[in-house]
């Protein structure tokens, strides 16, 4: 049987893998953030933000390798025209 582990756990390992300054939680994490995608609204445990850009970024290696992915699964361009994978 499989346990599901605490908030406080899984929050102390986000912040050792992320480090403590990118990970909001409780009070520290901004009202707006929130899902109302479900009748009730759910308020996440944790937001994780980019240390940088760069984060967020793409190199033109993998620009150019999502691209001809995309060319290959829709080689006439039908399937969302110009968005990448």
């Amino acid at each position: 049987m499989s346990r599901t582990p605490d908030s406080s756990a899984v929050l102390a390992a986000l912040r050792t893998a992320f480090g403590a300054d990118e990970v909001l939680a409780g009070d520290s994490s901004p009202r707006h953030l929130r899902d109302w995608s479900t009748a009730s609204g759910g308020v996440p445990l944790a937001i994780l933000r980019p240390r940088s850009t760069e984060e967020l970024s793409r190199s033109a290696a993998e620009t150019a390798l999502m691209r001809t992915l995309k060319q290959s699964l829709d080689p006439r361009g039908i399937l969302n025209p110009g968005k990448m994978l």
